[in-house]
């Protein structure tokens, strides 16, 4: 049976609630000595490289296209690495003076990535976009970014740390003109698949210039209650995971969220032949994640992560209702 919502997918325009417009760790925007607001994660890793003169750079084959995108684009020299059953970095030639990104998968690996970070210090870059608190504040040593659009409803934003809290001047960036609010409209009023070429058409529409955040999604985001938002992907992500970790067949260490994790999804490797064509074909709209990776890493952990998880969906849209409704729509495939 199919939802009777769509569950997942891209966010529709965020709206605060009345009662939630006070956060004790809205420090993201506010915070401008420190970090600051581009327009996009991969506007902020352009930024990074620049400022930090990065001639070469090992990034992980288990990973996004945008990030060979945007070296490509920056005559940036780069070779890949491998991660093992922990997500953590495989490298014979590991040496501190050698720049590394390094993924913060899931938002599930912000111990090792805090590890790496006063290991490497400014030689290696952390890559929030899965972890949408780690970037302000446990990362001092290292440089790091994120992304709001992967967390909230906003046409563009992403914040850029620099190591040691090193002062971030945007005044000399213009700002994002081109914003487009279309798929956020549709997405609230419409449902998933209603706005998603308009999504897919905002999301060409960044572009690659560096350019500071839209005015629009810096005041959206200074209204967010993100210690609201992050007990709630956590108790969705828990509520997942002791329905369905008997047929999870994900790393099951890793699925045990330590202190401070913000869960960017609960991955599900299913031990069963779940596709993701099915969870869309009922609505929910679980996410997979770097199928590039299948033809591109020798590494045949990789390539099933690639290829097989699914992130079924936990931010603060959905409660345990709504859970339920993923848990049947997963337990009930090949019956």
């Amino acid at each position: 049976m199919a939802s009777s919502i769509d569950i997942g997918g891209y966010f529709e325009l965020e709206i605060p609630k009345a009662n939630t417009l006070v956060s004790t760790t809205n420090t993201m925007v506010q915070n401008q000595s420190s970090s600051g607001l581009l327009k996009s994660g991969r506007i902020a890793l352009k930024t990074i490289t620049q400022l930090a003169s990065i001639k070469e750079l090992r990034i992980p084959y288990f990973g996004c296209q945008v990030i060979e995108d945007v070296l490509k684009a920056s005559d940036i020299s780069y070779s890949f690495y491998e991660i093992d059953d922990q997500l953590e970095i495989i490298d014979p030639t590991y040496t501190v003076d050698i720049h590394y990104l390094y993924i913060n998968y899931f938002g599930l690996k912000r111990q090792y990535a805090r590890n790496l970070s006063e290991s490497l210090k400014d030689n290696v870059i952390i890559d929030n976009t899965h972890d949408f608190l780690g970037a302000s504040d446990h990362f001092k040593l290292s440089w790091s970014f994120n992304s709001m659009r992967k967390f909230f409803g906003v046409p563009d934003g992403a914040q850029l740390s620099c190591p040691n809290q090193q002062p971030l001047d945007l005044n000399t960036f213009s700002r994002n003109s081109q914003v487009s609010f279309d798929h956020l409209v549709d997405r609230l009023e419409y449902g998933a698949q209603r706005g998603y070429h308009a999504f897919q058409k905002n999301e060409l529409s960044l572009g690659g210039d560096i350019e500071r955040s839209s005015v629009f999604s810096e005041t959206i985001l200074k209204s967010i209650a993100f210690d609201s938002i992050r007990d709630i992907r956590m108790r969705n992500y828990l509520y997942l995971h002791e329905r369905l970790a008997e047929t999870n067949e994900f790393n099951p260490h890793l699925l045990e969220l330590t202190p401070g994790s913000t869960p960017f999804s609960y991955p599900y490797l299913p031990s069963t032949s779940l596709t993701h064509e099915y969870c869309w074909g009922k609505k929910l709209y679980a996410s997979r994640l770097w199928p590039e990776c299948i033809n591109i890493s020798p590494n045949p952990l990789e390539r099933r992560l690639a290829g097989h998880v699914i992130h079924l969906p936990v931010d603060h849209r959905y409660n345990n209702e709504v859970m339920d409704q993923i848990v049947k729509i997963v337990t009930d495939y090949g019956e």
